[in-house]
């Protein structure tokens, strides 16, 4: 399956200061492998994590709505940075992974 992707995301605090962005694949093919969205300083010029849409299996793939997600970043980042990062998780799940209900 690929699902086409806006790529990019800025992650801002509560001032609306950037804090971090995250920069996805321009096509999430989930065939067999694992869809990686770095997660990137403000100015885009380190990498400081990564979240991941972890391949299950094709029997789990296909047959379940269930998605597995690994998110990495450096111990001593904020803790409200964190959240932040766990917020965005949900929100490319919801945009890019979760199929669209019939009803």
């Amino acid at each position: 399956m690929c699902t086409p992707l806006a790529g990019k995301f800025t992650v801002r605090n509560v001032g609306g200061d950037v804090v971090l962005r995250i920069e996805g694949p321009v096509c999430a093919i989930s065939c067999g492998s694992d869809v990686e969205f770095k997660v990137m300083s403000e100015d885009s010029s380190v990498q400081v994590g990564v979240i991941t849409k972890q391949w299950r299996g094709l029997c789990q793939e296909a047959f379940t709505d269930a998605d597995s997600f690994g998110l990495t970043f450096p111990i001593d980042m904020d803790v409200r940075t964190k959240t932040l990062l766990l917020g965005a998780l949900f929100l490319i799940d919801f945009m890019y992974f979760e199929r669209a209900k019939n009803n």
